[in-house]
């Protein structure tokens, strides 16, 4: 008996501490306030995800942010950029990859897989459920927030779709026909 009462109370002891790993494994996945930092100081264009390793762009395309006015924004720089560079702040699928417009921030950055856009999403608010430290754009909609974006990842079972986030509610959609007009934010995986 005593021996089955030590190993009851081994187990309890054993299923604590792997409840304890358990709670320091998720609250290492949460989404922190370091999570995302500014990768340089004096410039606030670029921000890198910790926990992916991936470096994303402030600013919605095609705006970069500006500090140099009493008021920090994105906006889109003046004189008008050259190519790469449509003067949209919407686009199309096609657009978006045959112009290849990340490259308008440099030559490392590209249209963000379905799967790196999503890891993006902060499932714990919405208008916009996304990080406070990015800069959510303006959009001409009634809710003000640019609410769908563009992956590069066509949809499988039709190529006149892609994959997008809808980054006013978080949700992610298959159904986003590659000709309709959404926005783009732009990612490398390589130091900028």
């Amino acid at each position: 008996m005593f021996d089955f009462l030590q190993y009851k109370s081994l187990g309890r002891i054993g299923f604590s501490i792997f409840l304890v790993f358990c709670f320091l494994s998720v609250s290492e996945i949460q989404a922190g306030p370091t999570r995302f930092v500014q990768v340089n100081s004096s410039d606030a264009n670029v921000i890198q995800d910790k926990s992916t390793g991936l470096y994303w762009q402030k600013c919605i395309y095609p705006m970069k942010w500006d500090t140099s006015t009493s008021t920090s924004q994105c906006k889109v720089p003046t004189p008008a950029p050259t190519t790469p560079y449509i003067n949209a702040y919407a686009v199309t699928w096609n657009q978006v990859k045959n112009k290849s417009l990340c490259k308008y921030y440099g030559s490392n950055w590209r249209t963000p897989t379905i799967a790196e856009l999503k890891s993006l999403v902060e499932r714990s608010q919405y208008n916009p459920a996304l990080d406070g430290i990015f800069d959510p754009g303006a959009a001409a909609s009634s809710s003000g927030i640019p609410d769908f974006f563009w992956s590069s990842t066509s949809y499988g079972a039709d190529s006149n779709y892609a994959w997008t986030v809808n980054f006013y509610y978080g949700y992610i959609y298959h159904t986003s026909a590659k000709v309709n007009n959404y926005y783009l934010r732009c990612v490398t995986n390589v130091y900028p």
